[in-house]
């Protein structure tokens, strides 16, 4: 899948991995609390905007396949439960050797444990335990690139927050970026010959990646019940539908 960044934000994932591709220089800096190169990467950002497409984008920089965790599938009311889990996952990214881990969805899990009530007590365990497993993985002798994203990152345990090295905030794509992604989105008989004023009838609509793949899908399987290609028309009259 083609993916469009913001300049910032490639920028910034380009520093992030940039020690990841070079551990050697790396370990020549002397660096006594960080001998081998690691990142622990808070991404937020409403659901839809592309977090984990830039999770992925920075993990094939590496030339490995990601592992991913989803925490909303993990959580479990089961004393011990999730422990497991999250152990059962850090052990066969060890064994493995896989370079990028990416946490998806962490605020279903790893909410503050100042929140928590006598109801979910044993939310400190498994956020212990989740601590524990961090710290073994950014201390690994290979590059190591935990990435966590979220909708919330008010909720994430302070702990944790202290984890991480670095932020990136990735927001609805505006201006000239959105047109870039629209671009990406389009079906090529409407990219290859679209106009600028019409590609500005897009980026107004304000929508998230996610969102303009929904309306392509929406207005190409509309064009194909009526057995023609679909149009910049299309996108108007079914934006048009949404608002009502």
């Amino acid at each position: 899948m083609k993916l469009s960044l913001a300049t910032e934000i490639r920028s910034i994932a380009k520093e992030i991995v940039a020690p990841l591709l070079d551990p050697e220089l790396w370990k020549s800096m002397g660096l006594s609390y960080a001998k081998n190169p690691y990142a622990i990467v808070r991404m937020e950002g409403v659901t839809g905007v592309g977090k984990t497409a830039l999770a992925n984008y920075m993990a094939r920089q590496l030339k490995q396949p990601p592992m991913h965790l989803d925490f909303a599938r993990i959580a479990s009311d089961q004393l011990g439960q999730t422990e497991k889990a999250i152990n059962v996952f850090f052990d066969a990214a060890n064994e493995t050797k896989t370079k990028t881990v990416i946490m998806e969805e962490c605020d279903a899990l790893v909410w503050s444990r100042e929140m928590v009530t006598e109801d979910t007590i044993y939310h400190n365990g498994f956020v212990s335990e989740l601590l524990r497993r961090i710290d073994e993985f950014k201390n690994r002798d290979i590059p190591s690139l935990l990435i966590l994203t979220t909708n919330h990152p008010d909720k994430i345990d302070s702990a944790i927050e202290g984890r991480i090295t670095d932020v990136i905030k990735i927001p609805i794509p505006h201006g000239e970026h959105a047109g870039k992604v629209w671009l990406t989105k389009l079906p090529t008989c409407i990219s290859e010959k679209i106009k600028s004023e019409d590609l500005h009838h897009l980026i107004a609509m304000n929508f998230t990646p996610r969102q303009m793949e929904t309306m392509t899908l929406q207005v190409c399987r509309r064009a194909a019940v009526d057995k023609r290609m679909p149009t910049l028309e299309d996108f108007h009259q079914l934006y048009l539908t949404q608002l009502k």
